[in-house]
């Protein structure tokens, strides 16, 4: 997992993109999945989203790209902030170079501080905003993606049902953490038998290699 940290803000980029798939398919993709159970009943099948998401090259890449802008914003702040200092040492009194008190000099320099003060600030909130649009719109991308992948694999092999599951979790650290993690999952057991994880982690990185020529 790796931690994006915006002014005040901490996006967790690996639990953004386990976050979207859930949004994706809502706990249980009503669509199609499955493995025929018994007589003429609905072919049912699962999906694990935190499997899923792991192995996905789209998701890989989205984490590259969010590092790589995480690592350009991150030396633009430290640009910023060393201007910020660079500015605010004429006004210290105890710099080997330092303007006087109220002085015409101090002034200006303290006018010229305080503005590069509010452009960090509009800067920070400016990122902030976008990463948060980014947020959507991975998830937006996820939504389609998962679901048009679950749809065309059940399609082509005649599911009707297709639930979403997840790897339980039992070291959670407080018993309400543990009585709630059980209380919203949809489904509490199911046969590997009837997993299609990999498949659709194999359709997906399949037509997303052949998209970008991989």
């Amino acid at each position: 997992m790796k931690l994006m940290t915006i002014g005040s803000r901490t996006i967790n980029t690996g639990s953004l993109l386990l976050a979207a798939a859930a949004v994706a398919v809502g706990g249980a993709l009503a669509f199609a999945a499955g493995v025929m159970p018994m007589g003429n009943g609905p072919r049912i099948a699962t999906v694990n989203l935190g499997v899923l998401t792991q192995h996905l090259d789209v998701y890989a890449s989205s984490s590259r790209k969010f590092a790589a802008e995480q690592k350009s914003m991150h030396l633009q702040l430290a640009a910023k902030r060393k201007a910020l200092r660079q500015l605010a040492a004429p006004l210290d009194p105890n710099a080997t170079i330092s303007f006087k008190r109220g002085s015409e000099e101090y002034l200006r320099q303290r006018k010229l501080l305080l503005k590069a003060e509010v452009a960090l600030q509009v800067y920070q909130q400016y990122q902030e905003i976008r990463f948060r649009e980014q947020e959507r719109l991975v998830a937006e991308n996820a939504y389609r993606q998962i679901n048009q992948a679950v749809a065309k694999y059940a399609t082509a092999h005649h599911i009707t049902i297709v639930l979403a599951t997840d790897t339980p979790q039992y070291d959670l650290p407080k018993s309400a953490d543990l009585i709630e993690e059980t209380s919203t999952r949809k489904v509490l057991y199911s046969s590997d038998s009837i997993d299609i994880t990999n498949n659709i982690i194999r359709l997906m990185n399949r037509d997303y290699q052949k998209k970008h020529g991989q």
